[in-house]
């Protein structure tokens, strides 16, 4: 297993907390009422979304229409603002680790399906994207994870061999395509989990690695 020159991240739930667990009770006050399969229609036209074929007034219009609540459109930055809300929460713990990896790595990216409404607040955010070599979001080149495509944009740009990459993703989905194209991976299911995956193994390969090299 060869070293890691690249770290590439997900976003939501990698960098970030998970989304947070009130997000559906906050929508049902703005709407006035709990709704039936809510989740499950917010997933449904996600993908949409994602890759920038909606806008969020149009996310949330395929929502609304499926649940036959009436369009009142003054509501939408309410939704939208709420739905970015519950995703940015960065994870302090990560946030120090990323700050510390330019010691380990020569490159740290993200990849991350991202609706066009969050990249302004996203970009404002703690000034977290200037730790950042590459961003790669699905609203901008029209791709959601997991199509293998939109990693080998992040690939092209930054120059570096999928077997010298690192790719965390919360997804397994979005995990089995970067093993797919070749990239190593950690599977993240908490900030414990992935420190003892990255430190006790990916870390120590890397210090060989650039031995090795030099």
């Amino acid at each position: 297993m060869n070293g890691i020159r690249s770290l590439i991240l997900d976003y939501g739930g990698v960098i970030t907390k998970p989304q947070k667990a009130d997000f559906e009770e906050r929508i049902y006050k703005i709407l006035g009422h709990e709704a039936q399969d809510f989740m499950k229609l917010c997933h449904q036209y996600r993908a949409d979304y994602d890759n920038g074929n909606y806008t969020g007034e149009e996310y949330w219009t395929q929502i609304l229409n499926q649940l036959g609540f009436p369009i009142d459109k003054s509501i939408f930055p309410v939704l939208i603002d709420e739905d970015i809300r519950s995703w940015i929460e960065i994870n302090p713990n990560m946030f120090q680790l990323i700050a510390e990896t330019r010691k380990k790595v020569s490159n740290r990216s993200i990849i991350s399906n991202m609706p066009r409404d969050f990249l302004e607040p996203v970009k404002k955010q703690e000034n977290l994207l200037a730790y950042f070599d590459e961003t790669v979001f699905s609203s901008e080149v029209g791709l959601n994870k997991p199509n293998k495509r939109i990693y080998e944009l992040c690939l092209e740009n930054i120059g570096i061999p999928p077997n010298e990459c690192l790719y965390v993703d919360d997804s397994k989905a979005n995990i089995e395509t970067a093993r797919e194209l070749g990239m190593q991976t950690i599977h993240f299911r908490t900030f414990t989990q992935f420190t003892d995956e990255f430190y006790s193994s990916i870390v120590h390969r890397t210090k060989m690695f650039s031995t090795k090299q030099s």
